[in-house]
């Protein structure tokens, strides 16, 4: 089955990003070395078994509540109905890519923002909204970002406290969530906004706030 992709390269990796069979919405296909984009995606999940909705189990770029009900949104907005999206088109350039979602009845444009770094393997990723009217608004995440594992996810983090700060931790994320943020209208001394993800093997994936205020991993 042939899908729309995206491809972004950055010095040594990729990031393919695949319009879903299964809705629409944006789901990551493949995230590696360069080249990883030709081969069998580690995310694709279109042969297992779940008892939940496609957009629960589906390995999406970002997600509204409406969409996705039960395992966590990254946009809540409107009333109980939440959001329902339909794509809006894509616009690439070089090192770029833009995926924009509306919903009518809301009002509310969405657009996923892509772009890299010349020189690294960094890709800056922010979410732009847009409002034709009044909109309650419960959550408005910068981004989603889904890591290629297949058994326990070995987490790396910076924790702390006051002259103590960025204290390197880890821990073995079998199932379940896991969370680290600030709520004092700066990064706090708690937890640093960055997060490495390790998965099978030597691979490792490292996320980082560009946020000076509240924020949650």
């Amino acid at each position: 089955m042939t899908y729309t992709r995206w491809t972004l390269r950055t010095e040594h990796t990729s990031y393919t990003v695949r319009l879903s069979p299964d809705g629409p919405w944006a789901e990551l296909d493949a995230w590696g070395p360069l080249g990883v984009e030709d081969g069998p995606s580690a995310l694709d999940w279109s042969h297992r078994t779940h008892f939940i909705t496609p957009a629960d189990a589906a390995p999406a770029e970002y997600l509204p509540y409406g969409l996705r009900p039960f395992t966590g949104s990254e946009l809540i907005a409107g009333d109980e109905r939440g959001v329902w999206w339909e794509f809006d088109g894509a616009e690439q350039a070089e090192g770029g890519l833009r995926l924009a979602f509306t919903d009518e009845k809301t009002g509310l444009r969405t657009v996923l923002c892509y772009e890299t770094v010349p020189g690294t393997d960094v890709i800056l990723r922010w979410t732009e909204f847009t409002a034709a009217g009044e909109l309650r608004l419960e959550r408005l995440d910068s981004a989603a970002v889904n890591i290629p594992v297949t058994g326990a996810a070995r987490l790396t983090y910076l924790a702390g406290q006051w002259s103590q700060e960025f204290q390197l931790t880890h821990l073995d994320l079998e199932r379940g969530t896991f969370t680290i943020g600030s709520l004092q209208g700066a990064p706090g001394h708690a937890y640093a906004p960055w997060l490495a993800v390790r998965s099978d093997g030597d691979a490792a994936y490292g996320i980082a706030l560009e946020w000076s205020g509240n924020w949650h991993i």
